[in-house]
Order: structure tokens, then sequence, then C-alpha cells
């Protein structure tokens, strides 16, 4: 991968859900994962993503508490964070909005394509997009229709059941 590619460190608890996300960006983007939400705040220490997808529920720090870190740390303050929930009371949809979250996606409603999308708009609005990258335009990885959480990760790990080496 070209070394200006653009980097998106996702935090996600649920391996499955992380497996996913990782398989559906790895071709258009460098993808760094972690678990839960410190140890994503000192890999993006290492790092330095070009964009932060971050679970709101998780242990130890939640999302919240995770964007509130990156906020507070100059080295981290300007990167975009995209909040996955399955959490749609609106306090905690106030709290990530002030808290400067770009984008809130539900994973209940959660479409591969869709969010692609916002994560390709986020980058080129942000100016993470360098020419060669900028035209890369999210495609379908699991054809043009909308499949559920679950079915997209029985796709994921039959996937990497069928690529293991």
């Amino acid at each position: 991968m070209v070394e200006n590619t653009p980097k998106v460190l996702v935090i996600e608890d649920d391996p499955a859900f992380r497996s996913l996300l990782q398989v559906a960006l790895r071709k258009e983007y460098r993808v760094f994962v972690a678990k839960e939400g410190s140890e994503g705040y000192y890999k993006a220490l290492d790092t330095e993503p070009d964009l932060v997808v971050v679970d709101s529920k998780m242990p130890g720090w939640n999302g919240l508490e995770t964007v509130k870190m990156f906020r507070s740390n100059p080295h981290l303050q300007h990167i975009p964070i995209v909040m996955l929930t399955g959490d749609l009371s609106r306090k905690t949809i106030v709290e990530a909005v002030r808290l400067g979250v770009k984008d809130y996606v539900v994973k209940t409603q959660f479409s591969q394509t869709a969010f692609k999308a916002k994560l390709h708009n986020l980058l080129e609005k942000y100016g993470r997009l360098t020419p060669a990258t900028n035209s890369v335009q999210p495609e379908p990885h699991f054809g043009t229709e909308e499949h559920s959480v679950k079915e997209q990760a029985e796709v994921v790990v039959n996937e990497l059941i069928d690529n293991w080496d």
C-alpha cells in the first residue's frame, strides 16, 4: 500500500465487528485496530491516524471517554472521529456531538456502502486524501444489497477461514 494512503484506526471491542470493519476498509486505507479505548489512544499516538472509528460501549474507557482523551491531547485533537453505537439515547448522541464526534453510525442499521462513503467524505473534508487516493470511491464489498451485521460478519469469518494459511 502506498505510504500516503490514509490511516484509519478502528477501536472496537467486538471481535467479529472489528474484523468486519478491518476487511471492509483494508483495500482503501491502512487500517489499525484496538480492542478498547486506552489501547486505541496509545495506538493513535504511535500511528497518527487520519481518522478514528470508535465504539460507544466498550470495557475500560467507553467511546465518550475515549473521545474526551483524544480531544484533550494536542497531538490527537484534530483527528476526525466517527462513533459506532447501538445506543440511540439522545443524551449520548448530544454528548458525542458536543465532544466533536463528526459522525454517528448506528450498528443495527449498518450499511457498509454508506459507512465507507461517510469515511471517504470525512477524509476528503479534512484534507486527508491526496490526489492519488482521492479518486478511490467506496465500493460495496458484499454486493449492492444491504445485509445485516450478522450476515456481514459471517461473510468476513468465511473469508478469513478461506484465506487462512
